[in-house]
């Protein structure tokens, strides 16, 4: 694993820095387009059984493609709400990150304002996957 990557993912103000880019593309689509903010789907590559808002994809994915333009595949990224529970991770040779840009989504659809971003940054590859940061 690319200690230099390692360091600069831990970063706290690299990380919080996109968390806030993610937070204001939330805001904006809540303004431009409520509908697709709030649309709820079932994905098909889950076996969570949660329902997926439009706000919470375009929040990872905006974050998960600001994590690939600084480092490309020397990351993977999971999206905490589409890992399955048979998910194996231990062969990779990247930091990992796992990503819940909207965590209590269903309060954040129900207009609570008790939600945050989740993010936890582990070695896949030591003997008890070790969790080298969260956010």
């Amino acid at each position: 694993m690319d200690k230099k990557i390692v360091r600069q993912l831990l970063g706290a103000e690299y990380i919080k820095s996109q968390v806030r880019t993610c937070h204001k593309q939330i805001e904006a689509l809540l303004i431009q387009d409520p509908d697709a903010a709030l649309k709820v789907s079932w994905p098909a590559d889950s076996d969570l059984n949660k329902p997926y808002y439009g706000a919470d994809w375009l929040a990872e994915n905006a974050f998960e493609c600001a994590l690939r333009s600084k480092f490309d595949d020397n990351v993977t990224v999971l999206w905490a709400d589409t890992v399955k529970p048979d998910t194996d991770v231990s062969g990779k040779q990247t930091p990992c990150i796992l990503v819940d840009m909207i965590d209590g989504a269903h309060l954040w659809h129900r207009d609570l304002p008790m939600w945050c971003s989740a993010i936890a940054v582990f070695d896949p590859n030591s003997a008890n996957p070790e969790i080298l940061a969260t956010y």
